[in-house]
């Protein structure tokens, strides 16, 4: 088992703060220059640590991702079902979630969210479970099927990029229905993948993250994408074209292993960033939810109790206001991690003295 990695942890961790603030309504150009990478870099770095002996285990490898990705989006998508009624009476949820009767909530419980479909406004994010679940297992295959290939470095690079060409032609057939848009989602960021796998093997010793060239020349590459290439939705499938997609997604990683390297310089910082990169996924898990509070709360306090689903809150909120929602989405769950773990430490001393 590989040592893990500090940097890369400091790196997801302002990776999912950078997500939490596209998440809070900022301006257009930073919420533009954020959605450029912030969620290929989870992807990269997924592929940065995949390894060849993975493909001796496939049931491992398969168990791990049910663990890590599935069960945690059904059972999060549980709860959300089973607090839908009293989530759209607090005012979490839109009047247009309406109310669930127990038939609608069996039914989207064990069928819908058992299917990998996010059913509840509060799992907007969790697109990103089902596309790295079936990225992970589209890109094992290839791997999988290329590993006795005579030429198997330039086949496995061939299937890759045969992939993501696959995706784009289909996306711009517009044939991006259903099951279809699964398909060429998985298509296209599973090169992503392969990228990252490149990083992390081929590449991992011969670049300098610290080099200022390096993070100045993807921070400008960026800045040209928000005012040519415009804003990245994975899920929404808006990737600009097959050619800045890539290309962005490399400069926001150089970028965030960049800083990460030298906040890694600094034992406390490295420390609470890393803190939050390890537990980026359960930021993930209730982003959504903790935004809809606060936003709750920020519209009964300060805008007399007013409806804010249907106003443009980029045009509404402070920059203030952007920030606190940051802090609150961040804060939050780590917070709750942090109390967990001493309870659990207290509770483990009293039981052996």
């Amino acid at each position: 088992m590989e040592n893990r990695d500090l940097t890369i942890d400091i790196g997801k961790g302002i990776a999912i703060i950078l997500m939490c603030v596209g998440h809070s309504y900022v301006c257009t150009f930073l919420d533009t220059f954020i959605y450029l990478f912030h969620m290929a870099f989870f992807f990269l770095m997924s592929g940065y640590f995949f390894r060849k002996k993975n493909l001796a285990a496939p049931r491992t490898f398969l168990w791990k991702r049910i663990k890590g990705l599935y069960f945690p989006f059904v059972k999060w998508g549980f709860i959300f079902v089973a607090l839908h009624n009293v989530f759209t009476t607090l005012g979490i949820n839109t009047r247009e979630a309406g109310f669930y009767s127990i038939k609608d909530m069996a039914y989207k419980a064990f069928s819908t969210n058992t299917r990998f479909i996010p059913t509840e406004e509060c799992m907007g994010p969790y697109w990103f479970f089902s596309c790295l679940f079936f990225v992970s297992l589209l890109s094992f295959a290839v791997f999988y099927v290329n590993r006795k290939a005579k030429y198997k470095t330039f086949t496995t690079a061939a299937s890759f990029v045969g992939l993501y060409a696959l995706g784009f032609v289909l996306l711009y057939l517009n044939i991006d229905r259903g099951w279809m848009q699964t398909l060429i989602l998985t298509s296209i960021v599973s090169f992503i993948f392969y990228i990252g796998y490149l990083l992390g093997t081929r590449f991992k010793n011969r670049i300098n993250y610290q080099n200022p060239i390096l993070i100045l020349g993807s921070f400008v590459v960026l800045c040209i994408g928000v005012t040519w290439g415009g804003r990245i939705s994975t899920p929404q499938l808006e990737f600009t074209n097959p050619i800045c997609y890539p290309i962005f997604s490399l400069a926001g990683c150089f970028l965030i292993l960049g800083i990460s390297s030298y906040i890694h310089k600094n034992q406390t910082l490295a420390k609470t960033f890393a803190f939050v990169g390890e537990h980026s996924l359960s930021i993930l898990l209730v982003n959504m939810l903790l935004r809809r509070i606060y936003l709750l709360f920020l519209f009964k306090i300060e805008y007399g109790g007013i409806e804010f689903y249907n106003l443009d809150l980029q045009q509404t909120l402070n920059w203030w206001d952007s920030l606190g929602c940051t802090v609150f989405m961040v804060i939050v769950p780590v917070g709750c991690i942090l109390i967990k773990r001493n309870i659990t430490k207290s509770i483990n001393i009293l039981k052996y003295n």
